[in-house]
């Protein structure tokens, strides 16, 4: 007989759940990209790994359950509303194109990752493959990067921009520090040494936002660990930094300084000081700028259209319409705030489903790691615990990072999302198995001391009513109460 934690997987679903791991692991670890890099081709094996993939958790039957999961429910909504609007766009084949090179692949990467992690252990298997995955792109960093004004990225692909490469990298460091803090000597030294190089490459790229969110991800390391941790923990992020520090260009620490003021306050600071403008300095200025800028667009085209936006994809297009621009030159860019980008692009109702299920995914990461610390002590409770922090580690950094960068229809959070919904389903039924071993019985009160005096003679009962009703009457109770009648 099966314990109650074990689940027998049908050869589909094993093999889905495998073929999932490498489309994760591409998928993260960009292989397809560097592999176009090297042998001018490789795309090819990316679609023929996720179509069978596809095939197979189909026929395991599990797309489904996933799709009926409330994140599912928050994403499928999301996708609805996007075709459901569509007639409406601004731009329709920018539309059309949007969602078929951009949503619906992000999409298919929750049902793939939601459908194909059945149980923990699972659950677990594909946190290491993200883990592995950002190890593998710290070595492409290693091996391939370049500078562009003084700023490193990669020399190919979507990592080929400064801030893409540093949130990307910190994307993966939740699901790093959930192995480095393994037994493993081997699995804890490779996973702080990419913590540790994650550290530096981020500084290096001079990301302003990537350096507020190092600092969250240290604070939430930090608050999770516990006693001479703390102080270990605290040593070697100070010695990462100290490290990276002869790495960091001039230019990147001004840009930084940026963070301490507004762009046009600083910007007429510099020219009222009769200083010589440092170019790299005057490109952080005007990045602010226009962002800011990009930012109001995105609330004044939310306000104009909040019901449909102007189209999903269409954010660039619609800012740069000459009847909108007032005599500004105009910018094809997008915006940098992931929320203004779904509710100018998808209106409000868009925004209600994308935040809904963001809070919701927290939410539920939060509620089971606090159920597992209450629960009796125990190695799965302890394995539930550091999944879910890792979790709302990832989830917490996503949030934040919305607020400086578009990246709200990228795979980045439907891949969290999928993980948050397979994570639920295993650990509640881990919870609910999980329960406290019964005490002893309670033992039977002794016997009372014999004695001649003969026990107290209870109340005689009252005669019965003669004029009271049938079921009224002492005695068994029968079914002839009007309380029983059906």
């Amino acid at each position: 007989m099966l314990r109650p934690l074990e689940i027998r997987l049908s050869t589909a679903q094993l093999a889905a759940h495998i073929l999932v791991a490498i489309y994760l692991f591409m998928l993260v670890g960009r292989i397809p990209e560097l592999i176009g890099v090297i042998a001018g081709s490789g795309f090819s094996i990316f679609p023929a790994t996720w179509a069978s993939a596809l095939l197979l958790t189909l026929l395991s039957g599990s797309v489904l359950s996933a799709m009926m999961s409330r994140p599912g429910t928050y994403l499928a909504g999301l996708t609805g509303w996007m075709i459901l609007i569509l007639p409406l766009s601004t731009w329709r084949t920018g539309s059309v194109k949007f969602l078929t090179d951009m949503w619906l692949k992000s999409f298919l990467a929750f049902t793939l990752v939601a459908s194909a992690a059945y149980t923990l252990k699972h659950c677990r298997r594909f946190m290491l493959v993200l883990a592995l995955a950002t190890v593998s792109t710290a070595l492409q960093v290693a091996i391939t990067s370049v500078e562009n004004q003084a700023r490193l990225q990669l020399s190919y692909g979507s990592l080929a921009q400064a801030n893409a490469l540093s949130y990307h990298l910190l994307y993966g460091i939740p699901f790093v520090y959930l192995f480095a803090v393994q037994k493993s000597r081997i699995v804890k030294t490779v996973g702080i040494l990419t913590m540790l190089w994650t550290t530096s490459t981020v500084l290096r790229t001079g990301s302003r936002a990537g350096l507020l969110e190092l600092g969250i991800l240290a604070v939430l390391i930090f608050l999770r660990l516990d006693g001479f941790n703390k102080i270990k923990f605290l040593g070697l992020f100070c010695a990462a930094i100290l490290a990276a520090l002869p790495f960091v260009t001039a230019d990147a620490a001004k840009r930084w300084a940026t963070l301490l003021g507004s762009p046009s306050s600083l910007l007429e600071s510099k020219i009222e000081s009769s200083e010589n403008i440092d170019a790299a300095y005057l490109s952080a200025i005007e990045s602010s700028e226009s962002r800011i800028r990009a930012l109001k667009d995105s609330v004044r085209l939310t306000l104009e259209r909040p019901i449909t936006g102007v189209g999903p994809g269409n954010f660039a297009a619609a800012s740069s319409d000459p009847s909108q621009l007032k005599g500004r030159k105009a910018v094809w860019a997008e915006t940098h705030n992931a929320y203004t980008k779904v509710s100018s692009e998808c209106g409000i109702p868009g925004l209600a489903l994308f935040v809904g299920c963001l809070v919701y995914c927290w939410r539920t990461a939060w509620k089971l790691y606090q159920r597992a610390r209450r629960a009796p002590a125990g190695a799965q409770m302890g394995e539930i615990a550091n999944q879910a922090y890792c979790l709302i580690m990832a989830l917490s950094l996503f949030a934040f990072n919305g607020m400086f960068d578009g990246n709200s229809f990228m795979f980045y959070f439907p891949v969290l999302v999928g993980l948050t919904s397979a994570f639920r389903f295993s650990a509640e039924r881990a919870l609910a198995a999980h329960r406290p071993a019964p005490g002893p019985a309670a033992q039977a009160p002794p016997p009372a001391a014999l004695s001649n005096t003969p026990p107290p003679r209870a109340p005689a009962e009252p005669p019965p009513i003669a004029s009271a009703a049938p079921w009224m009457q002492p005695g068994p109770r029968t079914r002839t109460h009007p309380k029983f009648c059906r």
